[in-house]
């Protein structure tokens, strides 16, 4: 009698579940954050420095980032409970200005003379990737994924200089896309309202933000 009474109690959950399969799978469905065919909004900014490798390269002196924060929007849509597709774009406002030193040749003394002349790195960018979301922990109120994105980011920028043998041109670029591998990390402040923060491969190193649970 012991004996059934112990196979009974530790068996009651899964006796329980396949009675009632679908209203249990629900009530474990609802205690996670993302859920299947439900809709997310995110809006955010980053930071990221050149100043650190840029500066102190011996050509280049007095580096500034001079950027405006660039400002994400990313949408999301559940296809599962642990897969959500959808986009992201961003756009920023940068500027980069910096003192380069050369050598000029000074004819009244017949030397060569180190001369600082300033430039200026500045304009805007705009980019539009779609984007993958793998979500692999959570409960409630939060909830842990990795992203995965990629598509085209459009630069409108341009090189300014004092330097009279050089000009001011619009540089190049050969691979205009762009890419995102990153942790994101959301935490539910409120019924629909989530701050996230996403570190790793990205327009920024670190971007964080505001998520809102449109369907909830």
């Amino acid at each position: 009698m012991r004996k059934l009474l112990l196979i009974i109690v530790l068996f009651l959950p899964e006796i329980l579940m396949a009675a009632k399969p679908d209203s249990t799978m629900e009530v474990m469905r609802r205690r996670n954050a993302f859920r299947h065919e439900e809709t997310y909004m995110s809006f955010g900014t980053g930071i990221y420095s050149l100043d650190r490798p840029v500066s102190g390269t011996g050509l280049l002196s007095n580096f500034k980032n001079a950027s405006l924060p660039p400002l994400f929007f990313r949408y999301e849509y559940a296809i599962s409970d642990y897969v959500g597709v959808g986009g992201t774009m961003f756009f920023q406002l940068a500027a980069y200005k910096w003192n380069k030193s050369v050598m000029v040749y000074n004819y009244d003394t017949y030397t060569y003379e180190p001369t600082i002349y300033p430039e200026k790195y500045s304009g805007a960018s705009l980019g539009f990737l779609g984007r993958l979301n793998i979500h692999f922990a959570g409960d409630r109120t939060n909830d842990a994924y990795f992203g995965f994105g990629m598509g085209y980011e459009f630069y409108m920028l341009k090189m300014t200089t004092d330097d009279p043998l050089a000009q001011d041109r619009v540089p190049g670029r050969l691979l205009p896309f762009a890419t995102e591998v990153v942790f994101g990390y959301r935490n539910y402040v409120g019924d629909n309202t989530a701050l996230y923060v996403e570190a790793g491969w990205a327009k920024m190193l670190v971007n964080f933000g505001i998520t809102v649970w449109l369907d909830r």
